[in-house]
């Protein structure tokens, strides 16, 4: 999946050569921003959040196991941090208006539970998926490969894939139907 120059790449990264870190900022950086702009709607958070990334990177770098292409892998990353960003502002400004109101906080964590227990479930119901058809998930929704990506990466048809991420939607539908 990876190119030679990528393999060449994460290997200087792995090893601690900040050349290959400085090589992936320049490559990525801007493509990232508008990712992040996008999601956030603020170029100067997305910004921050693309920095975090590679910051991340940086210092998970020894560890890093990045089975798709670099950027996605990234693109993924700032995805996350974005979301996660939005979430603690949603928090924030969710516990400054109970605190403006007099509310308690109790909601604060039953919530929290929730969203885990949610999280949770989904995970069980992925893990419950047939192998390929798992890993077809994954790869569509973690990843944020097309269908055509992954049909490529795994060397099958689209239609394939197509009717693998059919069959995993049903699946999980049914099965966490008491969470949609």
């Amino acid at each position: 999946m990876h190119s030679t120059e990528e393999i060449q790449l994460l290997d200087r990264l792995r090893s601690g050569d900040q050349g290959a870190l400085k090589a992936l900022y320049s490559q990525h950086f801007f493509a990232l921003v508008k990712v992040a702009s996008n999601l956030s709607g603020e170029t100067v958070h997305a910004k921050d959040v693309v920095q975090n990334t590679f910051i991340q990177v940086w210092n998970k770098r020894e560890s890093l196991q990045i089975e798709i292409a670099i950027f996605p892998y990234l693109r993924r990353m700032v995805i996350h941090e974005v979301l996660a960003m939005k979430r603690k502002t949603e928090r924030r400004t969710a516990l400054w208006q109970r605190q403006k109101s007099g509310k308690t906080f109790h909601t604060d964590v039953e919530d929290e539970l929730h969203e885990k227990e949610t999280q949770l479930a989904i995970r069980a119901a992925i893990d419950t998926l047939p192998e390929r058809c798992s890993e077809i998930f994954k790869l569509s929704r973690y990843s944020e490969m097309t269908y055509a990506e992954i049909a490529e990466a795994l060397d099958i048809s689209v239609k394939t894939v197509e009717n693998q991420m059919g069959k995993a939607l049903k699946v999980l539908r049914e099965t966490l139907s008491e969470y949609l």
